[in-house]
């Protein structure tokens, strides 16, 4: 007889928000993917991590996720054919002023609702869905098990359920969601140990570190804390309220790094980017790191927002010899209408490794200072850029 696992049963740990750990690095030819010589990147590696969160469920539990995912986005896929979903391609959440829009669930409502409430019928799943698409959603995934509670968009508490553990847990998404997470921290952590940057130095601690798009920039803050260092963190994000979460969440977490919020940028208009730009001043007051993981997809024809020009305008704040870490969602992402239909998250633009490495370099950045790394889940490409030391500021084409 097969046990599952309930949280009660689970190893006690002091740690919140629990990184995995890369356990292999395999090196993928760029042919794999159609790239090219001399397109190609320095490497493509494909990683394994291990994910604490996931090894607490038997094979059973989640061979049982699995397959109800894959059921129900099928039958998604199959209305989304039929023309079923309502669903407006490029519908985003703020508008070209910042300004909030109603976070409406473009997607299937029909699957949304036997998914929620006839399969699975938990409603601290129907909590944390009533977040979409906030960044405050994210957090419940990247540490399902010690949360007894979801609160939801209007601040009702519910108790965490067993269901509500399970799937937060063993979803494709939440999987992803953490796997980029611990890579961007492993890569930070590798940053800084070639650097040379001693973790209790004042250069350690005087890092400058910009989140864009950042949410709560829990991703953000444990990759410092990986890394053993407490920087200087510049967050720029629209949304207020995930900013608010962020210092709640730095006293969980032991984030005591210098902290700056600014939620006036919209980083999808040049002139905003060309503005904060120049705040940022000579080389020596920009930062050294800059993360953006969660943004890039909504990037693209369909959006409005030119991403040869978006990533161009992002690499040009980065400090010469300074890296530069991003995501974005893989075309060949395994349930996408389960994601996109069901849970109904916000149109992104998915994209092959090669249609990634084809932006950057439209955007002028040399492909031999980037490595893709591909997590075993398939969800997201994360892309590293190591700007050249003689890379001076350069001006966006018009």
């Amino acid at each position: 007889m097969t046990v599952s696992v309930s949280p009660e049963n689970f190893e006690s740990s002091p740690e919140l928000y629990r990184l995995g750990e890369v356990t292999e690095n395999r090196v993928i030819q760029p042919q794999e993917f159609g790239i090219a010589e001399p397109h190609a990147p320095l490497k493509i590696i494909e990683t394994i991590v291990s994910d604490p969160y996931v090894e607490e469920y038997n094979f059973i539990d989640a061979a049982e996720v699995k397959q109800i995912e894959s059921d129900v986005s099928l039958a998604a896929q199959e209305r989304r054919l039929q023309g079923l979903w309502e669903r407006k391609q490029g519908t985003v959440y703020f508008d070209e002023n910042g300004v909030e829009q109603e976070k409406k669930g473009w997607g299937d409502p029909v699957s949304r609702d036997n998914f929620f409430n006839k399969i699975l019928k938990s409603p601290a799943i129907n909590a944390w869905r009533s977040k979409i698409p906030s960044a405050n959603a994210l957090a419940d995934l990247s540490d399902p098990q010690t949360k007894t509670e979801v609160t939801d968009n209007r601040g009702n508490i519910v108790d965490m359920d067993e269901t509500a553990h399970k799937w937060l847990t063993l979803c494709t998404d939440a999987v992803a969601i953490r796997s980029r997470g611990s890579i961007m921290a492993n890569v930070v952590k590798q940053f800084i140990d070639e650097q040379k940057l001693a973790t209790d130095s004042d250069e350690g601690q005087s890092l400058k570190w910009m989140s864009i798009a950042c949410g709560t920039a829990l991703p953000a803050m444990k990759a410092a804390l990986h890394a053993g260092i407490q920087p200087q963190m510049l967050l720029v994000d629209l949304d207020s309220k995930a900013l608010q979460a962020t210092r709640d969440l730095a006293d969980e977490i032991g984030f005591e790094g210098a902290m700056s919020q600014r939620s006036d940028v919209n980083i999808f208009v040049p002139a905003e980017m060309a503005k904060l730009r120049d705040e940022l001043g000579s080389n020596g007051d920009r930062p050294m790191l800059i993360d953006l993981m969660g943004i890039f997809e909504y990037t693209g024809n369909n959006l409005g927002v030119d991403p040869v020009h978006f990533l161009r305008s992002v690499y040009d704040m980065l400090h010469p010899g300074g890296r530069l870490v991003f995501g974005q969602m893989r075309d060949d992402r395994p349930v996408a209408d389960f994601t996109m239909g069901v849970v109904s998250w916000p149109y992104v633009e998915m994209r092959s490794p090669k249609e990634f490495m084809e932006i950057i370099e439209a955007a002028g950045i040399p492909v031999k200072a980037t490595t893709l790394y591909l997590p075993t889940d398939n969800v997201y490409t994360v892309g590293v850029i190591d700007k050249p030391l003689d890379n001076e500021s350069f001006s966006v084409p018009a």
